[in-house]
Formats: C-alpha cells, structure tokens, sequence
C-alpha cells in the first residue's frame, strides 16, 4: 500500500514506491540529483534505477558524512 501526504512537497512511502520513482520525479523535470548513504547507494541502485523507467535522469552522490 502506497501513502502520500502533501506538506508543502509530496511524500511518498510503501511497499512498491520505489516502482513508481520515475513517475513522481517527473513531476519537478526531467534531471534530479540523489545524496545516498552507503547502503541505499550499494543496495538499492538497481531498484532505483529500474524505478526511474528512463523517465528521469538521475545522478547520484555517496554521501560520505
């Protein structure tokens, strides 16, 4: 189940919401920019990027502390 709260931005969370990741990113453009910590960056890059479905350009930074 997806849950959204908009306050002033849009928040989303639940299972699948990195499914839809392109979809919501393209509400703001077409380029975003990522700050990830180790984990996301060394176990979610793939799901991520499947998510974007080359809907959004995105670049990631690790963020190092």
């Amino acid at each position: 189940m997806l849950t959204t709260a908009i306050f002033p931005g849009r928040y989303v969370q639940g299972e699948g919401a990195l499914a839809v990741l392109g979809e919501e990113l393209a509400r703001f453009g077409t380029r975003g920019f990522a700050v990830m910590d180790p984990f996301a960056a060394d176990a979610l890059t793939s799901e991520i990027e499947a998510g974007l479905a080359g809907k959004v350009a995105l670049a990631a930074e690790r963020f190092a502390g």
